[in-house]
């Protein structure tokens, strides 16, 4: 799979109709984030004991998202992430999902650690 390449699944007339709908809304986000990178939704996604909200082979995902302009992250709930990745055997992945923009489509932002960054360049250049 080419990880640099690969573009996000447009939202269909269909599921704009769950933006309104909180829950709805976030289990759609996630789902469609997960198909994204061939990963899965993990089963009772936000609920306390759950780690992550999707997974693929690699990384264990955490999704925010927000109608407005900014998300924010504080370095206890990146640790946190990291950790329940790293205990899963996975590395981890912030996805930030912004739901009002110009174009009227979902615009997503992955953060990941530097070293996880550098492997991933280095890896495709080979």
């Amino acid at each position: 799979m080419d990880l640099f390449n690969r573009q996000p699944k447009k939202p269909t007339q269909k599921s704009r109709k769950y933006l309104n709908n909180k829950t709805k809304s976030t289990e759609y986000t996630e789902k469609r984030l997960a198909a994204t990178v061939d990963g899965k939704r993990v089963k009772g996604s936000g609920c306390s004991g759950e780690k992550g909200d999707f997974y693929s082979s690699t990384f264990l995902y955490e999704s925010k998202r927000t109608s407005n302009q900014v998300v924010s992250i504080s370095l206890k709930h990146l640790e946190k992430i990291e950790d329940e990745a790293s205990s899963s055997g996975k590395r981890f992945a912030l996805v930030s999902t912004f739901l009002k923009t110009d174009s009227g489509n979902p615009k997503d932002y992955v953060t990941i650690s530097m070293s996880d960054f550098y492997d991933l360049i280095h890896t495709s250049k080979e």
